[in-house]
């Protein structure tokens, strides 16, 4: 019985000895210096899409922006959906007043830069993202989604402007 307690203890310790040894050697990750800006997504945005964080929207998407009081670099990554016949008119807006639009392809990848003007005095700025095109895949016969469906936003980023 003693040499069964005794291998157990034994067997006891090695195992957290190991675990020790793991983790020394793969420590927590240390927080950024500076955090990421928040974005939230709203009205017009579907929750995302299973693994990927991807958010369609239909006609309409909005979004709420930090407002950070300082020139900002906003990145918009995305595509429209498939099935259209030719490629949406995207407009992007700021608390209302025009920032970009995006013609001629199905797909984006923008860096808009916003001057720290465009924001206004509030905590946050509205960013809109329409498009002029969009469908419903179920009454399209393009599958059981009845969803209306318009953009895949797959990345949107608010990160402070640079300096050169």
């Amino acid at each position: 019985m003693k040499v069964f307690s005794r291998l157990t203890w034994v067997l006891l310790l090695a195992s957290f000895a190991s675990l020790g040894c793991q983790q020394a050697q793969n420590p927590e990750p240390t927080p950024s210096a500076s955090p990421p800006v928040d974005v939230h997504y709203g009205a017009g945005f579907f929750p995302p899409d299973e693994g990927s964080g991807a958010r369609w929207m239909g006609d309409e998407g909005i979004l709420t922006l930090k407002n950070t009081h300082r020139d900002m670099v906003l990145h918009l990554r995305g595509w429209a959906v498939d099935g259209l016949d030719s490629p949406p008119t995207i407009s992007i807006l700021i608390n209302g007043d025009a920032l970009e639009s995006i013609t001629g392809t199905m797909d984006f990848d923008k860096e808009i830069e916003v001057a720290a003007a465009k924001q206004g005095p509030g905590a946050s700025s509205e960013l809109v993202i329409r498009t002029d095109k969009s469908y419903v895949p179920a009454e399209a016969g393009k599958g059981p989604d009845q969803r209306r469906l318009g953009l895949l936003i797959i990345n949107v980023s608010w990160e402070p402007l640079s300096s050169p």
